[in-house]
């Protein structure tokens, strides 16, 4: 069960049990400890996931993502774009130069 439903069962659960005309307070207290561990769970895997986007939006190398390598590649691609106009440019001068 995902740990929301998890979090809004428990505290429904335990919003049920204080409602009661004579509620247990054991019953009570289980419920809201089980809805404070779904929430501590839920905050963990919100932080996981917080740390991992941080790490992918500055290019961090990171576990199970080739974003930096792909960020490489392609400013790779683009200077070599460049040098290959420059070396046009270049041969387009040496024939004007040598008369071809």
């Amino acid at each position: 069960m995902p740990e929301i439903v998890l979090v809004v069962s428990n505290a429904g659960h335990a919003l049920k049990e204080i409602s009661k005309e004579i509620p247990s307070e054991e019953t009570f207290k289980t419920y809201t400890q089980q809805f404070l561990n779904s929430l501590q769970s839920i905050e963990k895997g919100l932080q996981e996931q917080i740390t991992y986007l941080s790490e992918v939006a500055t290019g961090q190398p990171h576990e199970g993502s080739i974003y930096a390598a792909e960020k490489d590649f392609s400013l790779i691609c683009q200077g070599t774009h460049i040098a290959k106009q420059h070396v046009e440019g270049l041969v387009k001068i040496s024939k004007h130069i040598n008369g071809g």
